[in-house]
């Protein structure tokens, strides 16, 4: 697991909870972080790559190991439990 260098320190710009135990969580610097409230680490953290805030963050309502993270600029669809990127949609003006 690779360490990811941020300038600054991130600030929270969106929360969304998978269930009462899984939390997700974007930040102003363009990551997300999946916590699982039983620790005080993320269990995984994906890097959008943009350094845009993300906007919103969801997981799919059948499947909860398929996770949309959003900012500014792109939809991104990947696997929580590999990080693997499955999809994305790229804009052309900012969301």
């Amino acid at each position: 697991c690779g360490l990811i260098r941020v300038d600054g320190f991130p600030q929270v710009s969106t929360v969304k909870f998978r269930d009462a135990l899984v939390m997700g969580v974007g930040t102003s610097t363009g990551q997300v972080l999946l916590y699982d409230l039983r620790s005080n680490r993320p269990t995984r953290v994906k890097d959008h790559r943009y350094g845009l805030p993300i906007k919103k963050i969801d997981f799919h309502h059948l499947n909860h190991d398929l996770v949309a993270s959003m900012d500014a600029r792109i939809l991104r669809l990947w696997d929580k439990n590999s990080v693997l990127f499955i999809s994305s949609i790229v804009s052309l003006v900012l969301f």
